[in-house]
């Protein structure tokens, strides 16, 4: 998870048995420090958890973060859940994800945070 984040998922990774390791992003635009999420990486990482854009800064990630974040999932056959709360199924970077090589490690939920009550659902 990228620090910020948005405030409940910490709470439902943990209330899930997760442990989190939040990667903070570079304060200056928000970007993703590759170094910090390699060393965050290891072979017992399970689930990355994306927004974009981010909550709470808005962020847009760039394809070349996405890549990363997708190459390192690869190489630790690592999955993605993505939180994508203001996309669309036509905008260019909800589909971004699908022309990468990981589509067998992505899941994509539409608005998970909103979802923080006693019940984790999602809503097609």
């Amino acid at each position: 998870m990228f620090d910020p984040m948005y405030d409940c998922y910490g709470s439902m990774a943990r209330r899930a048995g997760g442990i989190v390791k939040a990667v903070k992003l570079k304060v200056e635009d928000w970007s993703v420090d590759r170094t910090h999420l390699q060393d965050a990486f290891s072979a017992k990482t399970k689930l990355v958890v994306v927004n974009t854009p981010h909550n709470p800064t808005g962020k847009v990630f760039s394809k070349e973060d996405l890549q990363f974040i997708a190459d390192l999932c690869i190489q630790y056959n690592t999955y993605v859940l993505l939180d994508e709360v203001y996309i669309s199924a036509h905008d260019v970077y909800a589909c971004l994800w699908r022309h990468m090589s990981v589509p067998s490690l992505v899941f994509t939920l539409n608005c998970l945070s909103h979802h923080c009550d006693d019940e984790l659902g999602y809503q097609a």
